[in-house]
């Protein structure tokens, strides 16, 4: 087939989704015009209408569509689409399952709680890319997805309340994590950053004459955080810089100068001022963070359980056409 008929295919699957995509649309206005709105799914006995369930599948489409509108043609466009639906299908049950699991328990989220996290937090969510895939989403669903992770904390602390950690298990969780207790390698650096390999040597070349370290560094280095405390750049951890400046610098000595070593900002003379081998800690030294570990992780646990049993034991019923709860794994899945 020609380049040409590929293109028409792709144009007739693109607009197959789009007019799902506007009858979606148009279904949820006239449902709500109309004041017709039927339930479409039902958990333990909390009906959730059509137009709810349409209008968070609509934001989830719009998205695909703005992000990538060739994954939204063709067959690839009805495979998201089915894929969609019970993805949207799945958090409106597990949110379901929750609230009314939650009332039994006198558990509640406030909306003045809600918009304290979002204030609290919202600028740690650029750290990670999850999180900023949570900026990337609506306000609403934003707010929800928030209030559900502070549902669960909330639900968690209920369940877990008098949960206890005993000094027998925390020896226990040390000793079989103690590389989750240690200190890595460091090493305490100076150096200078030059532009050229030629303007590495001449500092080289200068300090092997005598000139101190730090008064070459102040003269040459292109540094300007370090070059006025003598190229000091304080500990380094392994893992944090250059890894072509690490390998230099953590096979050196003390007082031991190297270089000129090509890193990606420049070419890099490097001084080792001191050393700290990698290290475990003493149960002693680490004690209260193992305790409050091995706290989290039983928390965890009686969360991950309850949470099966839940969602187990939830009457969950909804239209063939988006396939079935399986309890077992807590998800829609295709019929």
């Amino acid at each position: 087939m020609s380049s040409s008929g590929m293109g028409r295919v792709n144009r007739k699957g693109h607009g197959h989704f789009f007019f799902a995509f506007a009858m979606l649309c148009a279904t949820a206005s006239v449902l709500l015009a109309s004041g017709c709105d039927p339930l479409y799914i039902k958990v333990d006995g909390v009906g959730i209408k059509k137009s709810e369930f349409i209008k968070e599948l609509d934001t989830r489409l719009e998205r695909a569509r703005k992000k990538n509108p060739l994954e939204i043609s063709g067959i690839k466009g009805k495979r998201l689409l089915a894929e969609t639906k019970r993805q949207v299908a799945t958090e409106i049950i597990k949110r379901t399952i929750l609230a009314v699991a939650a009332r039994k328990l006198g558990v509640a989220v406030t909306d003045r709680e809600v918009e304290r996290r979002l204030a609290e937090e919202k600028k740690n969510f650029l750290d990670k890319q999850e999180d900023r895939k949570l900026l990337s989403a609506s306000r609403e669903e934003l707010r929800k997805r928030i209030a559900d992770i502070i549902l669960l904390e909330k639900i968690s602390e209920k369940i877990s309340k008098g949960v206890e950690v005993t000094e027998e298990e925390a020896e226990s969780f040390y000793l079989t994590r103690t590389e989750k207790y240690s200190n890595p390698p460091m090493v305490h650096m100076a150096h200078i950053l030059v532009r050229t390999e030629g303007e590495g040597k001449i500092a080289l070349e200068r300090i092997n004459a005598g000139e101190e370290f730090s008064a070459v560094a102040a003269s040459m280095s292109r540094d300007d955080g370090s070059k006025a405390f003598g190229g000091d750049v304080g500990w380094v951890v392994s893992g944090t810089w250059d890894p072509r400046i690490e390998n230099v610098a953590f096979s050196m000595q003390p007082g031991e100068v190297k270089g000129p070593v090509k890193a990606s900002d420049g070419y890099h003379v490097i001084k080792v001022i001191e050393r700290r081998e990698a290290r475990v800690l003493t149960y002693e030294e680490v004690r209260d963070k193992v305790m409050r570990d091995v706290l989290i992780e039983k928390k965890q646990e009686i969360l991950s359980d309850w949470l099966k049993t839940v969602y187990a034991n939830a009457v969950v019923r909804l239209p063939r056409e988006l396939g079935r709860w399986d309890p077992l794994l807590g998800i829609v899945v295709e019929e």
